[in-house]
């Protein structure tokens, strides 16, 4: 199978409906592992991921760099049966041309014989310095602002609870940035004061888990020459508030932020300049995949990608009281 055959297979899945919360949609690449096919799968973002099988006692490949790529070892059920694999997703958008080099890479290596461990191990190690180029270029501005946001509101959940990180997806390819429980916050960051913008990057974004609660936390920072706030600031912050610096690192790294003092995240500063809240429910102006017939994206489209005007969402915002009481009910629906 060539990148280009597994680039159209993501572009496939993208179109298809998700099943039942325990169900994803794959295709199956015909590549056999020895424990069943290699497949391909998508996120609830759409990023494309690289299911590898797992005997229930094989190791899990861990201590390799995986900038703007994540693997985990997950057991998922498939046709009415779990299975164990090890879960291959890019989390940077930028890096998806190389990762599907680097997935058919894989495929090929496990189809001559290789057993998956070793066959992702290896074809990650030989693209390392691909992948490592790609993702420093693509610390863009947006990115940072972006990251600046999710650990502001991370540092603030950590003032109640240092274990709070858990909280915090990151780029564990969920669809939200923060989840407790029932409830999920998405975090928005714009920096021209004033602007009522943000931006909403899948038609999914904005759409409540099942029978839970969504919220939109909207920060506004005024991009400043000698402000405090920065990823290095931040994240130094955090590193002193947070039950695990270690797993909180790791998460950074998993998002292409291997060093939060590096330069090129940090060549913005801000200060902190108002923050509200959003109720999202019915009513909220939005996009998901209900806004289409049959809940389907049009043939053709594979990502919805949009700006949203909050000021037509001011009926949905927290009140001051409610505002301040927000944390410790997130935390609460643990």
């Amino acid at each position: 199978m060539t990148a280009q055959m597994v680039v159209e297979s993501w572009k496939k899945l993208r179109h298809r409906p998700r099943g039942a919360a325990s169900e994803i949609p794959t295709i199956a690449t015909g590549v056999e592992s020895g424990f069943g096919p290699v497949r391909l799968a998508t996120g609830e973002r759409g990023q494309p991921r690289l299911l590898l099988p797992l005997n229930q006692g094989e190791a899990f490949p861990r201590g390799f760099d995986t900038v703007g790529l994540v693997l985990r070892d997950v057991t998922l059920t498939l046709d009415g049966s779990r299975r164990r694999f090890i879960d291959l997703i890019c989390v940077m958008e930028e890096l998806d041309s190389v990762f599907a080099d680097v997935a058919a890479e894989i495929l090929e290596r496990v189809g001559g014989g290789k057993s998956c461990v070793a066959a992702c191990t290896s074809s990650i190690a030989d693209f390392a310095a691909l992948l490592k180029a790609a993702g420093d270029e693509a610390v863009t501005p947006e990115k940072v602002v972006g990251l600046v946001g999710e650990l502001t509101f991370l540092q603030s959940l950590l003032v109640a609870s240092p274990a709070a990180w858990e909280n915090w997806q990151g780029a564990d390819a969920d669809r939200h940035d923060f989840r407790s429980g029932s409830m999920s916050v998405e975090v928005k960051t714009s920096t021209r004061v004033g602007s009522p913008h943000v931006t909403i990057s899948s038609h999914d974004q904005l759409f409540e888990p099942v029978g839970g609660l969504l919220f939109l936390r909207h920060y506004c920072m005024e991009k400043v020459a000698g402000g405090a706030i920065t990823v290095a600031t931040l994240a130094a912050d955090i590193m002193t508030r947070v039950s695990s610096p270690l797993k909180f690192r790791e998460k950074l790294a998993a998002m292409g932020c291997g060093d939060p003092a590096a330069a090129e995240w940090n060549t913005l500063r801000f200060e902190l300049q108002a923050v509200s809240t959003y109720r999202v429910v019915e009513g909220f102006p939005r996009i998901t995949r209900a806004s289409f017939p049959g809940g389907v994206l049009p043939v053709g489209i594979d990502k919805v990608r949009y700006r949203l005007d909050l000021s037509a969402a001011a009926a949905f915002v927290l009140a001051p009281d409610e505002e301040a009481q927000f944390i410790g009910m997130f935390l609460a629906c643990q």
